[in-house]
């Protein structure tokens, strides 16, 4: 009896924990946000990146570029091209921002920086 009890209260803790997200999830975003963000300009930006040698590194990277505010979008970041491609927010982002976050990375062992970034127009 004690297992059923058990099994029945697990049951409910998926279900409503699965409603929870349902209602939090991007697919119920109001069309009034969705209208606002439509009116926003997104421009493509892409990078030439020194210092990236492996998977790794471009997980660094994307990392650094997801943090800066106003960037919509991580479209590509490859260390074998040695480049990263975003989306951002026009009137946000400028171009420096990006190249500034990707040079803030340091390397855990000497705390130096390891990347640089420049725009490729």
């Amino acid at each position: 009896m004690l297992k059923k009890i058990f099994i029945f209260l697990a049951m409910l803790v998926v279900v409503f924990g699965c409603a929870q997200q349902q209602k939090d999830s991007p697919d119920n975003i109001t069309e009034e946000t969705h209208q606002v963000e439509a009116n926003v300009a997104i421009a493509e930006i892409s990078l030439e990146v020194t210092g990236m040698t492996c998977g790794v590194c471009a997980g660094k990277v994307k990392d650094a570029l997801t943090k800066v505010e106003g960037v919509t979008e991580i479209v590509s970041v490859s260390h074998t091209d040695k480049k990263a491609v975003v989306k951002v927010k026009k009137d946000k982002v400028k171009p420096s921002a990006l190249v500034e976050a990707i040079a803030a990375i340091k390397e855990l062992a000497d705390n130096q920086p390891v990347y640089t970034a420049q725009v490729i127009e």
